[in-house]
């Protein structure tokens, strides 16, 4: 979905919470307050979707 709207240089957490914890990474129980985003769309790229 996000190269059908053009958005560029994304990263993501593989594998999620469980090989966070088990590679002993600091966790939190309460949400950390962040700054929103900058992220801008571009027009849907329709060559892109089945």
């Amino acid at each position: 979905m996000l190269d059908v709207y053009g958005v560029e240089d994304v990263k993501l957490l593989d594998s999620g919470h469980r090989l966070w914890e088990a590679e002993g990474r600091q966790l939190a129980s309460s949400p950390t307050p962040t700054a929103p985003g900058d992220i801008i769309l571009a027009e849907a790229d329709p060559t892109l979707r089945a």
